[in-house]
């Protein structure tokens, strides 16, 4: 960035206003400083949570160990067998469930 500064104004919800005010003055921040910092992370994401978006080759895998019940709860919700290794395996077997679902529903 440069060390050039612009100014923006905009009007803003007044309890948005007082929720930001609250969360500047707790950070010890000034509130351009945190609309410089929302406006650079919405033009410059740290992280693109859409997964249909993202180049799976710039992906890293990362693995740990759960207990039985989170496990569980994590394989429910993101609908896959255990037999899916891979990202690719993963994603195939999320296609073919809502595939299968759609045909169920259809029934």
């Amino acid at each position: 960035m440069s060390n050039e500064k612009k100014g923006i104004t905009v009007k803003i919800d007044a309890d948005l206003h007082a929720e930001i005010r609250q969360y500047v003055e707790s950070k010890g921040i000034t509130m351009a400083q945190f609309i410089e910092l929302a406006v650079d992370n919405e033009l410059h994401p740290k992280f693109n949570n859409n997964m249909e978006e993202n180049n799976m080759g710039k992906m890293r895998t990362l693995a740990f160990q759960v207990d039985e019940e989170l496990f569980q709860k994590v394989k429910k919700t993101a609908r896959i067998t255990e037999r899916c290794s891979t990202p690719y395996q993963v994603k195939r077997e999320r296609n073919s469930t809502r595939k299968s679902s759609q045909l169920t529903n259809r029934s």
